[in-house]
């Protein structure tokens, strides 16, 4: 009696839609009643009393594998969501022109098909106002949709162990798509607290598996060195992302008979068993706890001491041996100068004793002085020479030493006269 008088009140409220207008079809689908809206990219559960009846989606480019449907695919699981070219949107959209014109959906005659509500916890990033620094909220509200594009949710791993034995709270983004709402929502209690904590018994592991430092580094963005290394921050997103295809218990797991035609990735891993896929997992921030923050905040600071030590200890080592070599160039520069100063000093010198005509007896003495001996020579006591003042003391400055070097540096010093210059020497 009871369905009877549903089944009349749903036609009557059908007709009232059809014939009162857009308008009215519209409140109703706001309300939930007979008819729903649903925002892009999400989808709604309707019951029937308490059990599935079927699910709506509004997702471009996407359409459900829904078993009443002429297109259900029999070696994909039902409802799971199957991507499709965009031009392709309207082969898949069974709805009536008119309510494809007023983006609502049927839900069913009122009090036998309700759309689903639950509760949902999840943690989200918020930003404190008061320190304009990033933190992580968690909230918890009731809700009659879920997404089915790709959104990022934080978790929160306490008191994970790295290699060292350093307790660390760890906070990462995880970003998931429901690929199977169905499954998502009424295979388990709670879809994103039942992948939390497959991801966190991974994640806890795989902290384990590091250091400190190289966790620190792994939250960088870049990679140190092409082709990954240990601080490829990818590293930790494979390691979660692995758990899209295989999972602990996957292969004890009593599975029905009517699974077995199913494709084998619809089978096993979040995807196969809570119609879950993540897409990424990033590290957001890493904090120590315990006695061990005390004695880093120690460590971290005798380490910047001792570089700043080495640094401060490099820079005057530079300075000094700057300092060595421009007192080097410094002592190079005035021996040079010295050195010039003596040879142009001896060349006037010996200007003025070829212009006395004094030049070949001063060559005619080496001469003498070569055949008898080659030893070196104090030119300030040689009688000729010693009549034109610090003549002797510019020879000996330039290093001619012996009767054969000063004859030599002579005749290479006549050679830049001119002939009549030569002729009256």
């Amino acid at each position: 009696m009871f369905t009877l008088l549903a089944g009349a009140s749903a036609l009557a409220l059908t007709g009232a839609a059809t014939a009162g207008g857009p308008f009215f079809a519209t409140w109703l689908a706001h309300e939930d009643t007979l008819f729903a809206t649903v925002q892009e990219s999400t989808v709604k559960m309707v019951m029937k009393g308490d059990s599935f009846s079927h699910l709506i989606m509004s997702f471009e480019g996407a359409h459900l594998n829904a078993p009443k449907s002429p297109h259900f695919i029999p070696t994909i699981p039902a409802w799971e969501v199957i991507e499709h070219d965009h031009d392709e949107d309207a082969k898949y959209d069974t709805r009536p022109k008119w309510m494809q014109d007023l983006g609502i959906f049927y839900v069913g005659i009122p009090y036998l098909r309700r759309v689903h509500e639950y509760r949902f916890v999840w943690n989200e990033v918020e930003l404190n106002e008061t320190t304009h620094k990033e933190g992580v909220r968690s909230r918890k509200e009731m809700t009659n949709f879920a997404y089915v594009s790709s959104f990022p949710y934080i978790i929160v791993l306490d008191a994970a162990e790295t290699k060292e034995g350093i307790p660390l709270d760890i906070s990462y983004q995880l970003v998931v798509r429901i690929s199977n709402p169905y499954k998502a929502l009424f295979k388990t209690e709670n879809w994103l607290e039942t992948i939390t904590g497959e991801v966190n018994r991974r994640a806890r592991n795989y902290i384990g598996s590091r250091g400190y430092k190289q966790l620190l580094s792994e939250m960088d963005e870049q990679p140190e060195a092409e082709g990954g290394s240990d601080a490829n921050p990818d590293y930790f997103s494979c390691a979660i992302t692995d758990l899209n295809t295989k999972i602990p218990g996957d292969i004890n797991r009593v599975r029905s008979p009517f699974l077995v035609n199913l494709e084998e990735k619809y089978l096993n891993g979040l995807v196969g068993n809570y119609g879950i896929t993540i897409e990424s997992a990033n590290l957001q921030t890493i904090d120590i706890v315990g006695s061990y923050a005390e004695e880093l905040v120690k460590a971290s600071v005798r380490e910047y001491t001792a570089e700043q030590n080495a640094k401060a200890v490099r820079i005057e080592a530079d300075a000094q041996a700057h300092a060595t070599l421009v007192r080097g160039r410094a002592d190079a520069n005035v021996i040079q100068l010295k050195g010039n100063a003596a040879a142009t000093s001896l060349a006037s010198r010996l200007f003025v004793l070829q212009k006395f005509g004094q030049m070949g007896a001063l060559l005619a003495q080496l001469d003498a002085m070569t055949e008898s001996s080659n030893a070196k020579v104090i030119w300030a006591n040689n009688p000729l020479i010693r009549e034109f003042p610090g003549l002797g003391e510019s020879i000996n400055g330039s290093g001619l030493d012996t009767p054969a070097q000063l004859k030599n540096f002579l005749k290479d010093f006549m050679e830049t006269f001119s002939p009549e210059e030569k002729e009256a020497a």
